[in-house]
């Protein structure tokens, strides 16, 4: 593009054969060859402007060539109309005169599938035990399951819902529940001092874990969170108003996440976030069939443990008292937050870790009166 603008510059060449070389070049070059075909061939000999042409492909950096800016790319070449310039058979909304920036398609037409094994432990009062564990195994692809409620959500292709096929947001491979309760079958009737001490105590346990679910990594025109990740890579969002679920993706596969202190004294969720960073490349058009789902990347597991503890006090054959103790998050586990990833984060913020996702510990007692 810039060779391209210093030879206008010098009037060496047609305006008619620059602005085809010129989006051969920006669109062809970088989004596909198939942008360049229809759109210079539209144009008429002197409807653009050599500073039309470079204020569209910005050759220079951050320009919406590097940053896959689609909308924009086509927004800065349209003028609504007005001369000079040109104006496409169905002028961009963007555009002088326009009232709406996007038009988001909300429908029903994406698709998914889940598949899953389960298996589950149960004892029902066995020696005085009761326990449920359940864990299941899955895989959860598909267009992205989002509610209709979504709002500021494109599709990454509206000509192509199959671009974003990929993982859900809740595809968790592994997720394993389990409650304990135990009750000594001894002493249960409380009889003598002996019985009203050692007599009518339950514990109980809950715990539940996860490995991590799909992390999102956004582009140069996305935003933060799941689902809009993405903005003007494939041309159907501006990144304003309007996002997709676009992300980046990884030219060497890494799935893996904890928690690593790093020795700049921060903590990360990858041991070397420059490395991890150099190895990923923005969503690019004409040259990518997929987005990337939900995200390549994978976040954090996940564990909790709660405990309660009982004793029921017999006092005579119509009133009782029952003493509870119950505690959240017993053992005081930090459970921090999935990191916000994106191309614009590189070094070791990429995948730095600054939010605690549980509550401290948490106690709470109570007495209760039976009569």
């Amino acid at each position: 593009a810039g060779r391209i603008v210093a030879a206008l510059d010098r009037s060496e060449l047609s305006m008619e054969r620059v602005f085809a070389l010129a989006i051969g070049v920006m669109v062809g070059g970088f989004f596909g060859a198939i942008l360049a075909i229809p759109v210079a061939a539209a144009l008429p000999v002197g409807s653009l402007s050599p500073d039309r042409v470079q204020a569209a492909g910005g050759h220079q950096a951050g320009g919406n060539l590097q940053n896959q800016a689609a909308w924009s790319l086509w927004t800065d070449l349209d003028t609504g109309g007005a001369a000079p310039g040109f104006n496409f058979a169905a002028s961009t909304m963007t555009g002088t005169g326009q009232i709406g920036s996007n038009v988001a398609m909300t429908t029903s037409l994406g698709h998914g599938n889940y598949n899953a094994l389960f298996a589950t432990v149960k004892f029902n009062d066995w020696n005085g035990i009761t326990l449920q564990n359940n864990l299941t195994w899955s895989k959860d692809l598909g267009t992205g399951g989002v509610v209709q409620a979504t709002s500021e959500q494109a599709a990454v292709d509206p000509f192509n819902f199959d671009t974003q096929y990929g993982a859900n947001p809740s595809d968790r491979r592994f997720v394993n529940t389990m409650f304990v309760v135990y009750a000594p079958p001894f002493y249960r009737g409380q009889q003598g001092m002996l019985g009203r001490i050692l007599g009518g105590w339950t514990t109980s346990f809950v715990f539940a874990a996860g490995s991590g679910s799909p992390l999102d990594c956004g582009t140069a025109t996305g935003s933060g969170g799941n689902g809009y990740s993405g903005g003007q890579d494939f041309g159907s969002g501006d990144g304003n108003n309007l996002f997709t679920d676009g992300n980046c993706l990884q030219t060497v596969r890494n799935t893996s996440a904890s928690v690593h202190h790093l020795s700049d004294g921060t903590f990360n969720i990858f041991a070397d976030p420059t490395s991890v960073f150099a190895n990923i490349r923005p969503l690019i058009l004409g040259l990518d069939n997929r987005s990337g789902g939900y995200g390549q990347f994978r976040g954090l597991p996940y564990w909790n443990l709660s405990m309660g503890i009982k004793k029921n006090i017999r006092i005579t054959e119509r009133f009782s008292a029952e003493a509870s103790l119950n505690v959240n998050n017993v053992l005081n586990h930090n459970q921090l937050l999935d990191p916000s990833l994106s191309v614009l984060t590189p070094g070791t913020g990429f995948g730095q870790l600054s939010a605690e996702g549980t509550l401290p510990r948490a106690m709470e007692f109570g007495i209760r009166v039976n009569f």
